[in-house]
């Protein structure tokens, strides 16, 4: 026979029936009147042309008709159970993947759109996006946006290629630290921190080639140590063996609990331009990652990245 909803639903009754062993015990199951099973298995005995169990006086027995139908049946509701299941998850996963990558920390600045942008993106699209998304050099950001392996990624960048888009999106303040294990962390006067700062060792960033010392132009020398991510400045700033910048919502939190100290604010701070960056050919770019791109720029017209800037 061939099978319709109705068929399915009375399937679905009369193996309730079959596995609570009779009409009466099936009612709490199906959440249904007696009559209404009865009515049900009937319509359905009727749709075969044979019967499928005995009720009656003598209890409630399966026919030899019945026991194959319960195999039978079984095996049908347990493959459409496992289609049911693979349709909601290509329906989850309808908008596809999206690949997105960070820098570290960026997360405890308010002025990131990262958050807000996200709380859109997922608004917009119903969750049905897989997102991947990883925290990574902007070295390995822009290798992953060129090769493709990356869909779009906010990072600091200090020189550009020609196939990507840069596009700024606020701008980070850093400051200049050390921190309570060090010896400038107790000085009080400005000019001798000022003296003091020049030759004390100092840990960079590597992607910022230097640009975060900017007043040194002959102490070179007392840079000691070059690391990919601010996590791994603080370390060693921490540990009091070196000074250097750092994000000011970065190390706020040490700072008010005098594990840190800010050194000479006025003079020691600069700011890096974080930026969204993808590739400039826009079939290269997905529905999902033009999307996200539109939230992060600011623009929810079409087309995506109308209204976007192009940092120089």
């Amino acid at each position: 026979m061939k099978t319709t909803d109705m068929d399915v639903r009375q399937i679905r009754v009369f193996l309730a029936v079959a596995q609570s062993g009779g009409f009466s015990a099936a009612q709490d199951v199906l959440n249904l009147a007696q009559s209404t099973i009865s009515t049900e298995i009937a319509a359905l005995e009727a749709r075969l042309g044979y019967t499928l169990c005995k009720r009656g006086r003598g209890g409630f027995k399966l026919t030899p008709q019945g026991e194959a139908f319960v195999t039978d049946a079984t095996e049908l509701l347990s493959a459409l159970s496992t289609f049911e299941i693979s349709v909601a998850k290509h329906k989850k996963q309808g908008l596809g993947d999206l690949r997105i990558a960070i820098i570290d920390n960026l997360v405890t600045d308010p002025r990131c759109p990262l958050i807000g942008a996200f709380d859109r993106f997922h608004r917009r699209t119903g969750g049905r996006a897989h997102i991947y998304l990883d925290v990574l050099s902007p070295r390995e950001i822009e290798q992953g946006v060129s090769s493709g392996k990356i869909d779009a990624a906010i990072g600091i960048f200090t020189e550009t290629l020609p196939h990507l888009q840069y596009v700024r999106l606020y701008r980070e303040r850093d400051v200049l630290v050390c921190g309570h294990r060090h010896p400038l962390f107790h000085e009080t006067s400005d000019t001798r921190l000022f003296s003091k700062i020049r030759n004390a060792q100092k840990v960079v960033r590597t992607f910022l080639k230097l640009n975060d010392f900017f007043f040194l132009s002959d102490q070179h020398n007392s840079i000691t140590a070059h690391v990919d991510s601010v996590e791994a400045a603080a370390v060693l700033i921490l540990a009091g063996s070196h000074i250097g910048f750092l994000p000011d919502h970065y190390a706020q939190r040490w700072v008010d609990r005098g594990e840190m100290r800010v050194m000479v604010e006025k003079s020691y701070t600069r700011q890096s331009d974080i930026t969204l960056v993808h590739h400039k050919d826009p079939s290269r770019l997905g529905s999902t990652a033009k999307l996200l791109i539109q939230e992060l720029s600011g623009d929810t017209s079409d087309p995506p990245m109308k209204k976007s800037k192009v940092a120089n």
